[in-house]
């Protein structure tokens, strides 16, 4: 009795192991803790990263991430004389996107409306999606997604506007992934 006692609890062991070193692989796999609080609690409305929020204003945006690498404007993209010599001595406060190292904040009336990152290693997770990661894992974290559509941009755009989340892929790969207020 005593012996098939003690197989039973070596047997209940070796399964709690089995499953804890799937989970641990799975996790390490596809993102770390992220990855597995997604998968136990479910994946939350994101408003932030990279210790930006949406709403917060380029002061602010300043003050966490420190000046831009590089401004974006569409006034100042389009090649003109005339739109050179405008763009030369604006200020940052007058670009629409502030780039840093893997993230784009991008502005409307001073007030950040969508934070994007695209970074290319594992420091990019949101609700358990990371760049590089397969349309396929994309969905068993997020469910299906409430609009999908090829972008004019190329490749795929996938939209999660309960999470505020847009995601866009390229040969079935995330490339990068955008935290929304809107949704046009």
């Amino acid at each position: 009795m005593r012996r098939s006692y003690k197989l039973v609890l070596l047997l209940v062991s070796g399964i709690i192991i089995g499953v804890l070193i799937t989970i641990g692989v799975q996790t390490a796999e596809f993102g770390g803790w992220a990855f597995l609080k997604t998968r136990l609690i479910g994946a939350e409305k994101v408003t932030c990263y990279d210790g930006v929020c949406l709403e917060m204003s380029m002061d602010e945006v300043r003050y966490i991430k420190g000046k831009a690498k590089q401004l974006f404007s569409f006034d100042c993209f389009l090649a003109s004389e005339k739109n050179e010599e405008k763009c030369k001595d604006k200020k940052d406060s007058e670009y629409e996107s502030w780039l840093w190292d893997g993230v784009t904040v991008r502005f409307e009336q001073k007030k950040a409306i969508t934070i994007v990152c695209t970074k290319s290693n594992d420091e990019c997770v949101i609700n358990g999606v990371k760049i590089g990661s397969s349309e396929k894992e994309v969905g068993s974290l997020l469910e299906i997604s409430e609009s999908k559509k090829l972008s004019e941009f190329g490749g795929l755009q996938l939209d999660y506007q309960n999470y505020n989340m847009r995601i866009h892929l390229e040969k079935q790969k995330v490339t990068h992934i955008q935290i929304r207020s809107s949704f046009d």
